[in-house]
């Protein structure tokens, strides 16, 4: 059973001055204290392993043990952990974790130990902060314990390695499980904008609506007059369209076109207050038409929102990565979806695949590959160790990376259809190269 050391937080709250005052007292052994907090730290985080006993490297700093000897039974010592801003104490490290997750938190949220609750001054006000010794380990800036060097770190030592993906200690694994529950509500042949995906949208009074001129392509926003028997429109202007980001959308028992159901919180610019709007269905369009949205207004009168969302639209981000499969040096990390710029996809969705040669609006109806997701699988090649520490790789831990979307392949086009002689496995190769090199 190998031993592993972990890293404290790097921020602190600990008051040096405070520590016993009466008579007998002694610094105590504090191997407990650095046990039990690595041990409940790495299991809560989901990274523990059978193998491994685990050891922090000291407590945060300004935090003490000490101990006295007890009056009627003078072979056994009590023991306190002193250091707590309101000078309070802790007699056992599982009172004293609520505060120590706090603290590996960096103090980012609410303290929710004993000694905070129970103190009329918030524990932020009397915050002395701190730097712990930085040490290198599998951790993040912010304290949370980096999955991946975790992983490399053992499938070096293994050689071979398959795991489940749980980060219990990070905020955004947690929230990325329920961005992709939403995501499997919303696979459908209609178009569902999807949770965390940037669109174009207009906000409009009642009574307006938004159409599009056959004539000149462009939006139009145009107003219902009721004047005798028949409603009439009348043309009141250009629409002032905006980019954000869809932060709640319907059940997929409750959506309707009409009804303001879909909350997009408009993309943040500088200097500009954080914004949010409801919208319906008909004002929403997916950012990929933003040329069609904003076809004949200049560049200059776009809103510094849609400037925003472009710079967005650069990003890659993989959400709720499930399982691990290491051969060292190499490593594949299967993800349940997966945003590209704006929009997201998921496992079940149906991709069209870019044409090698002809543009997609030009190819012959039919023609265009139709791909079913069934995997989403990153690639790690060559994963480098780090020499001068144990465990831990270097923060530019592989020599390269790819995304590869695996799944079948259907199109209407006979040149490019599958011999019924070619084996499944030469299918699926073909169907995942395709993938690799087309989505």
């Amino acid at each position: 059973m190998s031993s592993v050391t972990v890293q404290g937080p790097t921020f602190s709250d600990g008051d040096p001055s405070h520590r016993p005052t009466g008579s007998g007292f002694v610094r105590a052994n504090e191997d407990g204290y650095l046990q039990k907090l690595a041990e409940k730290w790495m299991q809560e985080a989901g990274v523990a392993d059978d193998d491994e006993t685990y050891s922090l490297a000291r407590l945060p700093a300004g935090y003490e043990v000490w101990e006295r000897p007890r009056i009627n039974n003078p072979n056994h010592s009590d023991k306190w952990l002193y250091g707590h801003p309101n000078h309070k104490t802790f007699d056992s490290p599982n009172r004293f974790y609520p505060h120590f997750f706090f603290l590996m938190h960096n103090g980012h949220q609410d303290c929710t130990c004993d000694k905070c609750l129970n103190h009329k001054t918030k524990i932020r006000d009397t915050m002395s902060v701190q730097k712990a010794p930085l040490l290198k380990a599998p951790f993040d800036e912010e304290g949370i314990p980096d999955k991946f060097k975790h992983l490399f770190t053992h499938l070096k030592s293994e050689a071979l390695l398959t795991r489940k993906i749980e980060e219990r200690a990070s905020m955004e694994w947690q929230v990325e499980r329920a961005v992709a529950k939403s995501a499997a509500d919303s696979i459908t042949q209609s178009y569902i904008p999807r949770h965390g995906e940037i669109v174009m949208y207009v906000s409009l009074a009642q009574g307006h609506e938004l159409r599009q001129d056959a004539s000149t392509h462009r939006f139009k926003v145009y107003k219902t007059i009721n004047s005798g028997k028949t409603p009439k429109s009348q043309w009141v202007g250009a629409p002032t369209w905006l980019a954000g980001i869809i932060t709640d959308n319907p059940s997929s028992t409750t959506r309707a076109v009409n009804f303001p159901q879909y909350r997009i919180e408009q993309l943040p610019t500088s200097g500009s207050v954080k914004e949010h709007h409801y919208t319906t269905l008909s004002l929403i369009r997916p950012f990929a038409f933003m040329k069609a949205c904003l076809f004949g207004i200049p560049k200059d009168e776009w809103h510094p929102s849609i400037h925003a969302a472009i710079a967005a639209c650069t990003t890659v981000s993989l959400i709720d990565r499930q399982d691990f499969v290491g051969n060292w040096p190499h490593a594949h990390v299967y993800s349940h979806g997966i945003f590209i710029g704006a929009e997201s996809y998921w496992i079940g969705d149906l991709v069209r695949l870019l044409p090698e040669s002809v543009p997609t609006d030009m190819a012959p109806a039919g023609t265009v590959p139709v791909m079913q997701i069934k995997k989403i699988q990153t690639v790690f090649h060559n994963i480098r160790a780090a020499e001068d520490a144990e465990t831990c790789v270097e923060a530019d831990v592989f020599e390269s990376m790819e995304i590869c979307f695996h799944g079948p392949v259907v199109t209407l086009s006979k040149a490019k259809t599958t011999n019924e002689n070619t084996s499944n496995a030469e299918k699926e190769a073909e169907a995942g190269e395709a993938a690799t090199k087309d989505v």
